[in-house]
């Protein structure tokens, strides 16, 4: 079976294509997220034209705690006695708040943090709180039964018909990226003929020129012709990845890191294929940040492939004159207890995300406090995830109100622009 998979259209082409701190939370029209920390300022000069977008996704509920941490709060100690981190496990950000060692390099090339991410009413559920954040919406359970996700909809705004303005690097695809016309798809590998590696030159060709035959739709009038014309944009979107030089840098690394970097070195060929592909989603491979057990020994290791990853990434756009057009991003459904359990972390509630690219570096939005958790004694977000996806939308120059319900407000100072 082909690795990759439309998503496109929520009315059509979505079918598969077989083959392959302050407590107050910062919504809406609510004062902007005040910093905690030192922040660099920079501005973007990139026409807006040009403004690509990365989204990458910490699939199972990232550790806030464990990313951003209060290490000078005494509470923070007592309700995590074996996995409260210190000492050469964290670097000094300024203002008793410290990130995660692994960071390090990330930080020194302009990392901005956002505090206290999340929602008033979350859950702890993995999949309630995944269609939230993919439909764009903060407080309606189930994502509200949208037709259509929060990235869809800014490639419906960016993109045409003709060609794929949205890819998710994973072969089922993300209700995130659904959208009205069939411009988005999901891919797991670059090439279309993938099953046929081992057969003669000629075979793969033919083969190539059947999947090309059969996507030539002609009227475009039904899901169907639909469809057919995304197989037909799929294999030419492949032809141009594979016809690139391959992308470098990513050699460096654990092996634990290995199928992340291969994202993230597709993803880079993507952007550099000249194929109008402007946003793309990564769910991260071989990661599962679900920490119940073993909490510390497997977020060191879940840290070190983010840091592995997107370091070789960010090298790679400043080679290819790309890192200023491209922000980078990272989600994840929910945060962990602050109370450490059995050596794990149960699901929990507020977290934080990690942005490179045209950011202002530094600490922004609020940590939740530990001394005012909510009645299930977690913690209490103080910047809802709309205004951080509203702050997305911008960088794509895509009014906020026109992609996410109440307009909220993008978040002030995190965008150099």
């Amino acid at each position: 079976m082909l690795q990759w998979l439309a998503t496109g259209a929520a009315g059509g082409a979505g079918a598969a294509l077989v083959p392959g701190c302050s407590r107050h939370l910062q919504h809406g029209q609510e004062g902007g997220p005040s910093a905690t920390g030192n922040k660099t300022t920079k501005k973007s000069f990139v026409p807006h034209d040009k403004r690509l977008l990365v989204l990458i996704e910490l699939v199972g509920g990232n550790d806030g705690l464990s990313v951003l941490v209060p290490r000078a709060d005494g509470r923070y100690h007592d309700m995590r006695p074996s996995l409260a981190l210190d000492g050469a496990e964290v670097f000094d950000i300024g203002h008793d708040m410290a990130l995660n060692t692994s960071l390090a390099g990330m930080y020194r090339h302009g990392m901005a943090v956002v505090a206290g991410i999340g929602c008033r009413s979350p859950t702890l559920s993995h999949f309630d709180m995944r269609l939230r954040w993919n439909a764009g919406t903060p407080e309606l359970p189930g994502g509200g039964n949208a037709k259509t996700g929060f990235l869809g909809r800014l490639c419906d705004r960016i993109g045409g018909v003709s060609q794929f303005t949205g890819v998710s690097l994973n072969r089922y695809g993300t209700s995130g990226l659904l959208s009205t016309r069939p411009n988005t798809v999901a891919l797991s590998a670059t090439d279309a003929t993938r099953p046929f590696l081992h057969e003669s030159a000629n075979a793969q060709t033919y083969f190539r020129q059947a999947l090309t035959s059969l996507g030539a739709a002609t009227d475009g009038g039904s899901g169907f012709e639909a469809s057919r014309g995304a197989i037909a944009r799929v294999v030419e979107l492949e032809q141009r990845i594979v016809a690139l030089p391959p992308a470098v840098g990513y050699e460096v690394g654990g092996e634990a890191s290995a199928p992340f970097r291969s994202q993230l070195q597709l993803a880079s060929r993507l952007l550099r294929s000249g194929a109008d592909v402007r946003v793309i989603h990564i769910p991260i491979a071989g990661a599962d940040f679900d920490t119940h057990v073993n909490h510390r020994e497997r977020h060191s290791l879940l840290m070190n492939i983010v840091a592995e990853g997107v370091e070789a990434f960010r090298a790679d756009l400043q080679a290819s004159g790309l890192a200023e057009r491209v922000l980078i991003a990272t989600m994840s459904e929910f945060g962990r207890r602050p109370q450490e359990g059995a050596g794990g972390l149960d699901h929990g509630t507020a977290s934080c995300a990690m942005l490179m690219g045209p950011v202002v570096a530094g600490l922004h939005g609020e940590q939740p406090s530990l001394r005012a958790l909510d009645s299930s004694d977690n913690l209490v977000a103080t910047v809802s995830f709309a205004r951080y996806l509203a702050t997305m939308a911008a960088w794509l120059d895509i009014d906020p109100g026109s992609v996410l319900d109440g307009g909220p407000k993008p978040l002030d100072g995190l965008l150099a622009q």
